[in-house]
């Protein structure tokens, strides 16, 4: 069933079908992140439940520190009715959400910042990637933080951050073909 709202806006309709395909492809290609589409979020769906696996983030304890953990992480990405065509620089809040409490500079109660470098109609794909990158420490806002006291805790304890593991993304292609060279 097709919502009335994506009925009424052909682009949105092909752009979410194109996410659908985006997913198939992102779940084909990764170990460490799954997606699902949301029951009840529209055919094509416009919210996708994720998680990632394998991938070591900081866990805000109580005192305000935290620790490390590679306890899988729960997200989610919508794409609001007005995605493709947005000028509000708001917009980047309402795409992503962390539903795993995790310590970021990026993050902050739950709600994720995907920068000032985030643009409508950026694909799921790219999304997935900055994510992921956000959430295993590798991409964080040292000048203009969401959450100015994992900001402090990272600048603080940079080492740690550096020190972050997480699995491959993406799976690495293996060679197709293998040469041989017989006697000239």
């Amino acid at each position: 069933m097709i919502s009335a709202t994506a009925a009424a806006d052909p682009i949105r309709l092909d752009y979410l079908d194109t996410t659908m395909g985006e997913a198939r492809a992102v779940n084909e290609e990764s170990d460490v992140v799954r997606l699902r589409p949301r029951p009840g979020s529209g055919s094509p769906p416009a919210i996708y439940d994720g998680l990632l696996d394998g991938v070591e983030h900081f866990e805000p304890v109580a005192d305000g520190s935290a620790v490390v953990s590679a306890a899988v992480v729960h997200f989610s990405i919508s794409f609001p009715t007005n995605y493709l065509r947005s000028g509000d620089p708001r917009l980047q809040f309402e795409v992503a959400k962390v539903l795993t409490p995790i310590l970021h500079p990026n993050v902050s109660g739950g709600i994720v910042c995907l920068g000032p470098h985030f643009m409508p109609g950026t694909g799921l794909r790219a999304l997935v990637e900055h994510l992921y990158g956000i959430v295993s420490g590798h991409v964080f806002a040292t000048h203009h933080a969401f959450d100015v006291a994992a900001q402090q805790y990272f600048l603080s304890n940079l080492d740690a951050v550096k020190a972050l593991r997480a699995k491959p993304l993406w799976r690495r292609q293996l060679a197709r073909q293998i040469r041989t060279h017989g006697p000239a």
